[in-house]
């Protein structure tokens, strides 16, 4: 028998589908692939907080950090193929692939009940199958499995399409609503600016410089006296030398904030500017991501509607 004959014949056998030698190698080959990704990422952020205080390690944190979340993420699909493979055996399966911008689609056929099913690989990488034809699967249609090109020793994790689209949330919706109301709330924070009313100051600390002073004004609302903080702008009428001019903001947190022409004195229109500021790029957010999500769902169904079932096996 040749080898191709040989490999072809492999997955009817019976036994979990990690017996068989050239699985059970590709499996030790990714875990020790986890192990280093680990060690490196590991290596590096120590070195970056050794080396923080004397060099520039920003490359260090960025690379420790990538290889250290790409070792966990390893690390995650090696539990769930060893899972599978542990517990099913290989089977042969005609196949159809249409591989999008992201991830293949495959649509198998089970060789003993001719039942399609459609499934999309977990991650890209160069296991991932390409072509259309015969594929070893090992797992459920409703779980998922591990799919491999014939001989077992190219591993991708797939999962059903409707196990990925059946618990969808709007979060991009909610990103959209809650952008909307900051940059409504920041808008109205500046729009506020109006009806704040203008005050006549009296410098009682004999300040003439720009800058900070002492002042005594007469509450607009209450119609008290009040005595302080002020940034006093300093060129003062030579007929009022004592007689500075300023606002009282009227709404919001920070009513009763005393500032000037220059808006200096109060925080109440720099958090109305980084509230407006946050809330559009929230919206700008909500809406790319929105989009994105929703030209992939689009993508993903059209790509499952336009495969074509693979022919059973001779």
């Amino acid at each position: 028998m040749s080898t191709e004959a040989w490999a072809e014949a492999v997955p009817d056998s019976v036994g979990p589908a990690a017996q068989h030698g050239p699985t059970d190698y590709a499996l030790r080959a990714y875990r020790i692939r986890c192990v280093t990704l680990a060690v490196l990422g590991t290596f590096m952020l120590l070195l970056a907080t050794v080396l923080q205080f004397t060099h520039p390690v920003v490359g260090l944190w960025y690379g420790g950090a990538t290889l250290s979340a790409s070792a966990l993420v390893s690390w995650r699909n090696s539990r769930r193929i060893t899972r599978a493979l542990e517990t099913h055996p290989w089977t042969r399966c005609p196949a159809t692939v249409r591989p999008p911008r992201r991830a293949p689609l495959v649509v198998l056929r089970d060789p003993s009940s001719g039942t399609l099913t459609l499934l999309k690989c977990g991650f890209v990488n160069q296991t991932a199958p390409k072509t259309d034809g015969p594929l070893w699967w090992a797992g459920t249609p409703q779980g998922g499995g591990v799919l491999s090109t014939p001989g077992g020793s190219a591993l991708t994790w797939a999962f059903p399409v409707r196990q990925h689209t059946r618990r969808r949330r709007p979060v991009f919706r909610w990103v959209v609503i809650v952008g909307v109301l900051m940059c409504a709330l920041g808008f109205a924070g500046y729009l506020s600016e109006k009806h704040d009313p203008m005050v006549e100051l009296s410098v009682v600390d004999g300040s003439t410089a720009p800058g900070p002073c002492t002042v005594s004004y007469e509450d607009p609302f209450t119609g008290d006296r009040h005595r302080g903080a002020f940034v006093c702008q300093g060129h003062h009428d030579p007929l009022i030398p004592d007689t500075e001019f300023g606002w009282v903001v009227a709404h919001g947190p920070w009513r009763g904030d005393l500032y000037n022409a220059d808006r200096e004195g109060t925080p109440n229109y720099t958090a109305s500017g980084l509230c407006f500021l946050g809330g559009a790029c929230a919206t700008l957010l909500g809406v790319t991501g929105g989009a994105v999500s929703r030209y992939r769902r689009r993508a993903t169904r059209t790509s499952a509607h336009t495969l074509a079932p693979p022919p059973p096996l001779e």
